[in-house]
């Protein structure tokens, strides 16, 4: 079966990531069952916040985010 992770849980552990050192700008992050897609959009939110503070032009935020977050899913739904 599916299971659709709630909010709440992507925020936890993307907070946990944060708490333990998670470089937002550079590091890269491969969801192995991305299903819908709930920590890929919560970690590209992440990236954009950091990349944003920074004064990063969109564009070249876009390209970066877009060069370190990486999603799988084999089930067709």
């Amino acid at each position: 079966g599916m299971y659709f992770t709630p909010p709440p849980v992507v925020e936890r552990v993307l907070d946990m990531l944060q708490d333990a050192g998670a470089n937002w700008k550079a590091d890269a992050v491969l969801d192995p069952a991305a299903g819908t897609g709930a920590f890929l959009c919560g970690v590209a939110a992440r990236k954009a916040a950091a990349f944003r503070e920074e004064g990063c032009p969109p564009g070249d935020a876009l390209r970066s985010i877009g060069a370190r977050l990486h999603g799988v899913e084999l089930d067709v739904f």
